[in-house]
């Protein structure tokens, strides 16, 4: 590629890199993440103009520059999941130990099956399977769930995961209620080091039929402080036996917003390629001597 043309080149992608800074200023939040894949891509060949124009090495276009090329720092399993994002809970599907189609399995304190990675901590929990109890609901993922009661109206389980200092996590799962268990179910959740609780609510379902468990979502942020956290479920509404629902729980790391480009650093940047106009307009008339 000549001078000329690459200069021409920077030129145009500059004026689209400006353009679209501007746009997402006034733009919904649907249409600035297409704007800025269109900056990125600008951005992209205003640094092919950068090096053209031996600017490669300003430290003052690296910060600005490079920073587009970071890697986001984690994500978080939302609706339109990305199932790539890794949980740091084990099985927190229920998918194992697999049992029978319609069908379940009692796990009592003290008495967990290999390869069920939970602890019950109250009681006891049902791994429960498609079609169990002539329901025809779908679970909310693969082939089993989790009953928080085994018999009566209470039961609990928990598991570890290590957390780093001030890393953002997101817990999410989604949660119903055994539709033979009377009108509604309830039960605690809370992540907590052992002495500190970090994040706690309280979930309540009612209306789950055999036709149409009704799933609801939960997703809750905290903020991790280094020690071994535990995630811990109690039901404390429920009866015949049956209580709250879970399936499809997953403690991720926190979703980083996308950062916005300041005003003032369009600016800068701005002053920056000033001076790179100057130099190849320098460059391009001594080339025509």
């Amino acid at each position: 590629m000549t001078n000329a043309d690459r200069g021409s080149r920077f030129f145009a992608a500059w004026a689209m890199v400006v353009a679209l800074l501007a746009a997402t200023t006034t733009t919904g939040a649907r249409a600035k993440a297409t704007l800025m894949k269109s900056v990125a891509r600008a951005r992209a060949l205003v640094w092919d103009g950068l090096q053209g124009a031996n600017h490669s090495h300003s430290p003052a276009m690296a910060r600005i520059f490079n920073a587009a090329d970071r890697p986001k720092q984690g994500c978080a399993r939302r609706e339109g999941l990305d199932q790539r994002c890794p949980n740091l809970l084990k099985d927190g599907g229920f998918e194992t130990p697999v049992i029978g189609t319609a069908t379940f399995l009692d796990i009592v304190v003290g008495a967990e099956p290999a390869g069920f990675d939970w602890t019950v901590t109250t009681n006891g929990v049902d791994i429960i399977s498609q079609g169990v109890l002539g329901q025809t609901a779908a679970l909310f993922e693969g082939g089993q769930a989790l009953d928080l009661v085994g018999v009566g109206n209470t039961g609990g389980l928990a598991q570890s995961f290590a957390s780093s200092v001030g890393q953002h996590y997101t817990l999410s799962l989604a949660y119903s209620n055994n539709p033979f268990s009377g009108t509604s179910a309830s039960a605690h959740v809370a992540i907590s080091d052992g002495t500190l609780a970090l994040w706690s609510a309280d979930i309540t379902h009612a209306g789950a039929l055999p036709a149409n468990l009704f799933w609801n979502r939960l997703t809750a942020d905290f903020v991790g402080n280094g020690h071994l956290l535990t995630l811990s479920f109690l039901n404390t509404m429920g009866g015949n036996n049956g209580g709250i629902y879970l399936d499809a729980v997953s403690v991720d790391l926190a979703a980083v917003p996308e950062p916005q480009t300041p005003p003032l650093l369009v600016i800068g940047i701005a002053g920056v390629a000033g001076g790179v106009v100057r130099q190849r307009r320098q460059a391009l008339a001594g080339e025509g001597r």
